[in-house]
């Protein structure tokens, strides 16, 4: 079956989970550009010899113009599937980094291809100079609060949080009513944790 390999990379990807990513698949990829390629030449092969025989094109045989339409739509299909492939995990890789930051764990990051770890990297960076040229961190409040204040339990002792209001001193095991915005940043690196009711 022509794409079939194609087909197997687009039900590989829409299968995943949409917050992990799947090892790129560099053989499938290579094997649907090598079938890509074979159709290309294919075609070529039957215009030469059709052109090669005098006969205008209009003129030549219907299993000729149908072998080489047939040719053509596999090779499209090929290109869309793998389009589709590299797109679903530039998807996955954006989401990423939106929920993870701009550095990714070891084992997330081995699973990428080395194009599409140079392009998180320039991505974070567009992102990073964005957020800084606009002063808002981004990435913060992913979802809008249904209150600003959330209440917050220490893990680590990290010295005192200046406020908008006040300086809260944040011990270890001790219980704080802080700003939502405030208090992201020191819950993604760990420090607190969000206490839900």
């Amino acid at each position: 079956m022509f794409a079939r390999k194609a087909v197997e990379l687009v039900q590989e990807v829409a299968r995943c989970d949409p917050d992990q990513i799947l090892p790129f698949d560099a053989d499938g990829v290579q094997r649907v550009l090598e079938e890509a390629h074979e159709h290309h030449q294919h075609m070529v092969q039957i215009l030469l010899r059709v052109q090669g025989s005098g006969v205008e094109w209009r003129e030549t045989r219907s299993e000729d113009a149908t072998a080489v339409m047939v040719h053509h739509q596999a090779l499209l299909r090929n290109k869309r599937c793998l389009l589709a492939y590299l797109n679903a995990r530039m998807d996955q890789i954006r989401r990423l980094r939106w929920q993870l930051g701009a550095t990714l764990p070891s084992a997330l990051q081995e699973r990428l291809s080395p194009s599409e770890g140079e392009w998180f990297v320039q991505y974070s960076q567009a992102l990073g100079d964005y957020m800084v040229a606009a002063g808002l961190d981004l990435t913060v409040d992913l979802s809008p609060p249904k209150d600003p204040y959330i209440e917050v339990r220490v893990l680590k002792d990290a010295g005192a949080m200046y406020l908008d209001d006040k300086v809260a001193y944040l011990e270890a095991n001790t219980l704080h009513l802080v700003r939502k915005t405030d208090a992201e940043p020191l819950i993604l690196k760990g420090l607190l944790e969000h206490r839900e009711y």
